[in-house]
């Protein structure tokens, strides 16, 4: 495992349950728009599982994954008062999920993780989802952010979470964002929604098609 994806955040376990990966997200709503009923998950980089447990009585099973011990401690507590028993949580690499995990999903979920990712990592774990599922959906900021005090939030929020954490999201804005990352990896998009503000975009996307 790289040293960089195994670096702790101040913000990891109990805080970032209750003040950023809260139930009561109205954020994620958006995201279950875009996903089919009684399907496989695959949770990548799921946190403390708030996004993984909303999504699970609608779906087959749901797996979620994060390099952050302390992060799948608190998502394993949530399950446990949850009573959900169609969902598993893993400490995992997201470099490694091709070797580590023994079953495919119909959909892979990257939510606000891409963004905050090392550049020289965000490929090569686009890959990977691809390899382990059929439609990748990710949720992240849209490129280019606006010039509004929405924009300006975000990047306080951002700056913040850490020196490593906002040049890693400094360096996925210059570069454009999701689209060029997905066009690297043979990715293209099916479905976009980008929200109001125009902070946040949705995007479903799926392998190249080939004509025969």
């Amino acid at each position: 495992m790289t040293e960089t994806l195994l670096k702790r955040h101040w913000y990891d376990g109990w805080f970032y349950s209750i003040f950023i990966d809260s139930d009561r997200s109205n954020l994620r709503n958006k995201i279950l728009r875009f996903l089919e009923k009684n399907k496989t998950v695959l949770d990548i980089g799921c946190g403390t599982g708030g996004f993984a447990l909303k999504i699970a009585p609608f779906s087959k099973y749901v797996l979620g994954v994060d390099i952050s011990e302390s992060m799948i401690r608190t998502a394993n507590r949530r399950k446990k008062k949850s009573g959900c028993e169609n969902i598993d949580f893993m400490n995992a690499n997201a470099l490694e999920l091709s070797t580590l995990l023994d079953r495919h999903f119909d959909y892979a979920v990257l939510s606000f993780f891409i963004h905050e990712v090392n550049p020289q990592y965000r490929l090569e774990i686009l890959r990977q989802a691809k390899r382990c599922a059929d439609v990748l959906l990710i949720y992240d900021y849209h490129v280019p952010l606006p010039r509004n005090l929405s924009a300006a939030f975000v990047k306080a929020v951002e700056y913040f979470a850490g020196r490593e954490h906002f040049r890693n999201f400094v360096d996925f804005n210059q570069n454009g964002g999701i689209q060029p990352l997905l066009d690297s990896v043979g990715l293209t998009i099916k479905e976009s929604k980008v929200n109001r503000s125009r902070i946040f975009q949705i995007v479903k996307a799926v392998r190249f098609q080939t004509k025969q």
